[in-house]
C-alpha cells in the first residue's frame, strides 16, 4: 500500500518490489513471513516481486554452496516470486560456475534467476561470464550495480546495450 501511494504521489512508473531474505539467519522465520506477504501484496497490485535470497548465518558454512543456493531459489519459487537474485556458486572457472547454476535454475522453476554481479570487473570478463551463465544455465539476468554505476553515462549506456544483447541471445 505504501508503494502504491508512493507511485501515485510521485507519478513514478514502479513495476515491482524487492525484499532480502537471509536463509539460515536467526531472523529467517520473520523474513520468510514478511516476504510471503510482500509477494502476495505486490501481485495483488499487479507488480513484480523479486526476492534476494542468500544463505547466511551461523549455521551456513559456505554462502556460495551450489546446493544451498539452489535451495534458496526453490524457496523463492515456493513464495511466488517472479525473480530471485542469488550469488553465483563457487567454481574453478566461469564454465564450472555456470554448470553449478543449472540446478539453481531448475529449483527456481518458473521464477527467473538473476545472478549477483559481484565485484567490479572489466567489461569483457563480465560479458563473457554473463554469456556463459545465460547459455549454459539459462539465467534470466544479472544485477550489475557497480559495474555500471562506476562508469560515465555514455560508457554505462553502451555497456547496458551489450548486456541486453547477451540476454536476448544476439
Amino acid at each position: 500500500e505504501q508503494i502504491e501511494r508512493f507511485k501515485e504521489n510521485t507519478k513514478l512508473s514502479i513495476v515491482g518490489v524487492g525484499y532480502t531474505v537471509y536463509l539460515g539467519s536467526k531472523y529467517e522465520a520473520i523474513m520468510l513471513q514478511e516476504s510471503a506477504q510482500i509477494v502476495y501484496q505486490a501481485h495483488q497490485l499487479g507488480m513484480l516481486a523479486i526476492l534476494w535470497m542468500y544463505p547466511r548465518g551461523r549455521s551456513v558454512t559456505d554462502e556460495r554452496d551450489a546446493g544451498l543456493i539452489a535451495g534458496a531459489a526453490g524457496v523463492a519459487n515456493s513464495l511466488g516470486a517472479d525473480f530471485v537474485k542469488v550469488n553465483v556458486p563457487n567454481g574453478v572457472d566461469i564454465q564450472d560456475q555456470a554448470k553449478k547454476l543449472i540446478p539453481v535454475v531448475l529449483a527456481a522453476g518458473n521464477t527467473g534467476v538473476i545472478c549477483s554481479g559481484g565485484a567490479k570487473i572489466n567489461e569483457a570478463n563480465f560479458l563473457q561470464s554473463l554469456t556463459v551463465q545465460v547459455s549454459i544455465a539459462g539465467v534470466a539476468g544479472a544485477a550489475i550495480g557497480r559495474n555500471i554505476f562506476q562508469k560515465n553515462l555514455p560508457e554505462s549506456i553502451e555497456f547496458c546495450k551489450k548486456i541486453v544483447m547477451v540476454l536476448k541471445g544476439e
